[in-house]
Parts: C-alpha cells; structure tokens; sequence
C-alpha cells in the first residue's frame, strides 16, 4: 500500500494522535537513481524551492562537476595542531558553503603554490589570494584561457586572517588584503587591495562602546536598487549586509564586458584598510569621501590574450643539506596566447 511504498522510497513518516501517519515528502526517480527529500521540515519552509531544485540537478546531470578550490584560507577545514590535539581539541570544519557544494559537486583543494591547474578541473574557486607567485598566477590565467570557469574572491580586509591577525596582535605590518595584481590590471579591473569600500547612502546602523549608535559607511546594508535587476540569481533579492569590502570598475578599453551583480550607490569612496587598526569608526566615516558608484561583485565575459608571453620560471627552491635534487623535470600542458 502506499505506507510501504513510502517507506520502502526513504520518506519519514510522522506519527498522528488518532493512529494514523502522515507522509510528506519527495521522491523523484530517473532509471535506476531514486533520489529523495525524507520530510518537508516547516522550519525549512524558505529553502523548499532550493531543496527540491538541488534534487533534480543531482537527478538529472550525468556525472559531478569538479570544482577546484585555491585559498590562502583554511576553508578546506584544518587538522588540530599538536598542542590542540593533546589538549583534545578538533580541528577547524570546512567552511558551510562549501559543504552545501559538495551536494552537488566533487570538490578539491588546490594547493596555494600549484604551478598547473589539472585539466580535469571544471571551475575554479580562487578564494583570498594573498601573496601568489607569478608561476601561480599564470597558472590560473592558463585555466581561463582554455574554457574554465574562473570564480575569485577577493578582500581588502580579510577578518579570516588569521596569519595577519597574529601578527598585528605582536605590533607587527601585516596585511590582511589579496589581489591578483597582474591579471587584474591585464584584464582592465581597477582594483586597489588595500582599500575599502565606503557607502554613506548604505551605511548600517552599529552600537559602540564610545560612540553609541551611529550608521556605519564601511558596513553596506544593500537594498533592491544595489542588484542586478535582469539576472535570476540576484532580481528578487532585496536586502543583503556587506562588511567591509573592496570595490572595483572596468576601464573602458578594457576586452572584457562587465555584468554587475552588486554595487554600491553614488555616495562611496575608498579608505586605506590599514586604519582599521587605530581609527575610531566615526572618524572612519568622515574619511569617506563620495567618489561616484562601485561594483562590489561582477560577472566578466569575453576574449583577451594571455598576460604572459611565456611560462615564468618557478621560485627557486633552497637546497637542504641531504635532500635529492628532482632529476625529471616537469612536463607542463601548452602556453595559451588567447
């Protein structure tokens, strides 16, 4: 009956007060793939449409997309260290989002030095980088120029970074910024890493402890009129909350077309990241001076040629005492121009 058939598909049954249980849930089956969601749990009422689309992705796509994943962050998730394991401490998770992403996709970490991005590979996610090599870089810009699907996130004032954090805490010059300083400028994205972006028209209200309540420029409480109103992924978006971020523009003569996704209003401008350190947020803000409207996050299309005329040559590595020189040399794929 159609308990069984329930049951027998994975759905969780939900015990009614007169005997009865009650089903509510999905199955959609394609050949020999039976995928389901057990339970409509009311708590994710919001996220139903999502829930259901995400199965019949995974019902219909033939095989898993590979994403591979390029940070100088710890979003991978990070083993305990020594002191942390004997004091019975776990290691940091992966980070949420790309959880949800190995729901639909095969997920791999990119090591932060690769010299080659491997052509199995179908969009790479470059997320914070900081402090590249030029062999890096070119390695990234080569995934491009062959068809890959490139994504980067870039910040001008990672709170992520730890390394930096450390470092301002024993009074040191640290940065907390990346770039990718040599495609950027290469690809016409005017982009300055060691500045953030502020929006007096979108600054949020924040509570501090010498000031009180004031609305906060380098806080961006995003309304409808900051989204791209013809894309599906951001048209019925209506508030978003963006902390701290860069913002860039296009040069003109730039070969690549701009999509905006988010921008800020007229009423921005720019502040160096360093006085984040010492600055009293309200003295912040009067360094906000409107300079006319930023992107804040884009989607770029088009043709270019390579930034490089050939592959640049590695760091070179100091030798150890003892250790074995590589005797093969590395086969690499092909320079690509365009």
């Amino acid at each position: 009956d159609e308990e069984e058939w329930a049951k027998k598909y994975g759905l969780n049954g939900v015990p009614l007060s007169y005997g009865e249980t009650l089903f509510s849930g999905l199955v959609a089956v394609k050949e020999d793939v039976e995928l389901n969601i057990p339970i409509f749990d009311p708590k994710r009422e919001q996220f139903m449409e999502y829930d259901i689309s995400e199965l019949l992705l995974n019902l219909t796509k033939e095989q898993n997309k590979i994403i591979g994943v390029l940070s100088s962050l710890p979003v991978m998730g990070q083993s305990p260290n020594q002191m942390q394991a004997m004091q019975g401490q776990q290691g940091a998770p992966k980070w949420i989002f790309l959880q949800e992403l190995e729901k639909s996709y095969e997920v791999k970490t990119i090591e932060i030095n690769t010299e080659e991005i491997d052509s199995n590979i179908d969009i790479l996610l470059v997320i914070h980088p900081k402090n590249l090599s030029d062999v890096t870089e070119y390695a990234i810009e080569q995934f491009a120029l062959k068809g890959g699907q490139l994504v980067v996130l870039v910040d001008a004032n990672s709170n992520m970074d730890q390394q930096a954090a450390m470092m301002a805490r024993m009074g040191q010059m640290a940065s907390a910024s990346s770039d990718l300083p040599k495609l950027f400028k290469h690809w016409g994205v005017e982009y300055q890493s060691q500045k953030i972006l502020g929006d007096h028209a979108h600054a949020t209200e924040v509570s501090t402890r010498d000031s009180g309540i004031f609305a906060f420029a380098l806080w961006h409480s995003l309304n409808k009129n900051s989204f791209n109103q013809d894309l599906i992924a951001t048209k019925d978006l209506e508030k978003m909350l963006v902390i701290e971020p860069g913002g860039f523009t296009v040069k003109e003569d730039s070969k690549l077309k701009l999509n905006p996704l988010l921008k800020s209003s007229t009423q921005s401008g720019l502040v160096d990241s360093f006085i984040m350190r010492y600055t009293n947020p309200l003295e912040i803000n009067q360094q906000v001076k409107p300079e006319g409207s930023y992107n804040i996050a884009g989607i770029l299309s088009g043709k270019v040629n390579s930034a490089y005329n050939k592959r640049p040559d590695p760091p070179k590595k100091e030798e150890k005492p003892g250790e074995e020189k590589e005797e093969t040399p590395k086969v690499f794929q092909p320079h690509v121009s365009e």
